[in-house]
């Protein structure tokens, strides 16, 4: 220990009441966060054009536009769209303002973990829980994948503080309140798990914890203060109290999540409790070629709308007739149960190989932003998974081994883990996790620390064997070649959407360098080199995307367009002919095939593509000038027919 001056005791004495270190912390992660959305907001590449961005972006736009329903079940999860519809409709399209909820947000998260961390090692805050808590709450404020997702429209940054916010209060009554049972409490953890569910239903599986509290209370023993009828019936709590508790909880989860299941049951007459997407997440991640990370079933875009699309027309397809999404997600469960049953084996060497992605520190960033934003300098230096992945393998063992409340934090993190084996692995839906993985890293740090001191040999010999172990398996490279080049791939899009063409060709050169086969890769430099105004060479990636993918339909659409454009009109109608036979509702490809056909002079077919068309986009002006074009130019009678 060490001793304060006095002056620096004298400004401490007289600081504000209010000014603790939760505070400080609050307003540190505030900054820091800002300082990174300052940073992306002056690059046009990290709005939301692309992903799951684009898809909530849209969403939320659908419902200002007056749009609340389209009467049938949500086909994702809708709490974070109506979040951003409200926000949208007071302040106008500004996604950046949205995100300051999300800043906001990782400050509570950061003083939810300084406060576990407060509790590790004794049932009041010590000085030892304190610092290892204030070690992982700087740790969260600038690990990179935080910095990332709090800083884009995504809803991760919300479902994290609900989830560590739950933790602590579990951590904190196991400790202060044992044989207290106060069933308001338990109601209102009902209502927050069900409403955050709407946004991401992994909140439902910290459900089980909470079970395991109530049943583990037990009584107090009596003193003067407690010893009258109404305390003791608070010490003793009888199991139809818990019973009572435990169904006050399922009653807060279903109220909370209500809106949802109201609107899919009540207002579309569909048994969806919260989304009908889940069927389709559940195949992606159990299916004979899933990889443990997201692998898009053939025959399906890889965009977020286009995969919700694809799915429903493919389950249709499948049915020969129009299902309800309720059906659609039936349709991809039984699928993947399919493959559980016939395939047994193979299912449970899926299961460890997403159990070892889980730890791993392969990045999988699915909306592909991590990159470009560290590569701009935009985020502050800092972890990311794999350090605190290896410290908690390596400390896990000597912190679970004497310190009963970080079994909680352990627990977290293996519910989440276990959530996330249902599907696949990404960044951010592994994200929720890292909080407690902070804590037992640092946690471990601090009691090989504490055994290097006591000369206590035989920990420290552990740790450090179990470290190098660690190392080995979270920095072991990917066996697939296709996940190696992911990163430069993702990178690349980045680059062509922000007009980096001649950085998206060099990236994409190296990714074709591995991985030749690799349509979308080929596709990606077509679309590079027309950036460039090499027709010829964007018109041999295509063709070669075409050679590995014969149905990839945006080739098929961009060699429509480059063919109108040069006037083979004819080459141009068979290419978007082909591209619809995926996409049949796509109005752009209807408009340009409305106008190829019309200078081939097949007006009949011309009038029924651009009708098409203006269903689905009333009132464009090109489309309705297109239409009146091919009204005054086709016969008669070929009209009346």
């Amino acid at each position: 220990m060490f001793v304060l001056s006095s002056p620096l005791q004298k400004v401490l004495a007289r600081r504000p009441a209010w000014l603790t270190a939760s505070v400080c912390l609050f307003v540190f992660a505030v900054l820091a966060r800002l300082y990174v959305l300052l940073g992306a907001a002056g690059d046009a590449e990290f709005g939301p054009s692309h992903g799951d961005m684009k898809f909530y972006h849209d969403w939320a736009l659908r419902i200002v536009g007056g749009q609340w329903t389209d009467h049938r079940a949500f086909y994702g999860l809708p709490l974070y769209a109506y979040w951003l519809a409200a926000v949208y409709a007071v302040f106008g399209t500004q996604p950046y303002l949205a995100v300051l909820g999300q800043i906001l947000a990782e400050g509570g998260t950061v003083v939810c973990i300084y406060k576990i961390g407060g509790r590790l090692f004794a049932k009041e805050p010590s000085r030892a829980g304190q610092t290892v808590g204030l070690a992982a709450a700087i740790g969260w404020i600038f690990f990179q994948p935080a910095q990332t997702y709090a800083t884009v429209l995504m809803p991760t940054s919300y479902f994290v503080l609900a989830f560590w916010a739950i933790i602590w209060w579990i951590v904190r009554e196991s400790q202060d309140h044992r044989g207290e049972l106060r069933l308001r409490d338990f109601a209102l953890l009902g209502l927050l798990i069900g409403a955050v569910a709407m946004m991401i239903a992994n909140i439902l599986f910290l459900l089980p914890p909470l079970v395991v509290l109530l049943a583990a209370k037990r009584p107090r023993p009596a003193t003067l203060e407690n010893n009258n009828p109404a305390a003791r019936r608070r010490r003793n709590p009888h199991w139809r109290n818990k019973l009572a508790a435990a169904a006050l909880l399922g009653c807060g989860v279903v109220a909370g999540a209500s809106p949802c299941w109201l609107h899919n049951w009540v207002i579309c007459g569909e048994p969806v409790f919260l989304s009908a997407h889940s069927g389709l997440n559940f195949y992606m991640g159990n299916n004979p070629t899933a990889t443990g990370y997201p692998k898009v079933p053939a025959g399906l875009r890889a965009d977020q709308q286009g995969l919700l699309l694809d799915s429903i027309a493919s389950a249709e397809r499948a049915a020969g007739h129009p299902l309800r999404r309720a059906e659609v997600s039936a349709f991809w469960s039984a699928k993947a149960k399919q493959f559980i049953w016939n395939q047994p084996g193979a299912w449970l060497r899926l299961l460890a190989v997403k159990a070892g992605n889980f730890w791993r520190g392969f990045i999988y960033d699915d909306i592909s932003v991590m990159t470009p934003l560290r590569d701009s300098g935009i985020l502050l230096p800092g972890p990311g998974f794999a350090l605190v992945s290896t410290l908690t393998l390596a400390g896990a063992v000597l912190v679970l081994r004497h310190r009963p409340a970080a079994r909680w934090v352990a627990a977290a993190v293996a519910l989440q883990m276990a959530s996330l084996m249902t599907v696949f692995i990404t960044e951010r839906y592994r994200l929720a996790a890292a909080p407690g993985l902070l804590l037992l890293g640092c946690a471990g740090i601090w009691e090989t620390a504490a055994a290097l001191r006591a000369r206590r040999l035989l920990p420290v010999a552990a740790y450090a064997t179990a470290l190098a172990a660690a190392v080995t398996f979270v920095y072991w490279p990917p066996s697939d070649p296709s996940l190696r080049v992911l990163d430069d791939y993702n990178a690349s899009l980045a680059d062509l959407r922000a007009d980096r063409v001649d950085a998206a060709l060099a990236r994409l050169q190296k990714v074709l360098a591995l991985q030749p086969a690799n349509a979308e890769a080929n596709f990606a430099a077509g679309n590079a080199w027309l950036a460039k105004g090499d027709r010829d060479r964007a018109k041999f990636y295509y063709r070669h995307t075409l050679q590995l993918e014969p149905t990839h339909e945006r080739v098929l659409h961009n060699l429509g367009v480059l063919a109108l454009e040069e006037n083979r009109h004819e080459m141009a109608e068979q290419f978007l002919l082909r591209s619809l036979t995926r996409r049949p509702d796509d109005a752009a490809t209807l408009y340009l095939l409305a106008r190829a056909q019309t200078e081939c002079g097949h007006l009949p077919d011309a009038r029924i593509a651009i009708a098409h068309a203006l269903q689905l986009e009333p009132g464009r002006p090109d489309y309705v000038a297109l239409r009146d074009q091919i009204a005054a130019a086709e016969p008669v009678s070929s009209a009346i027919h």
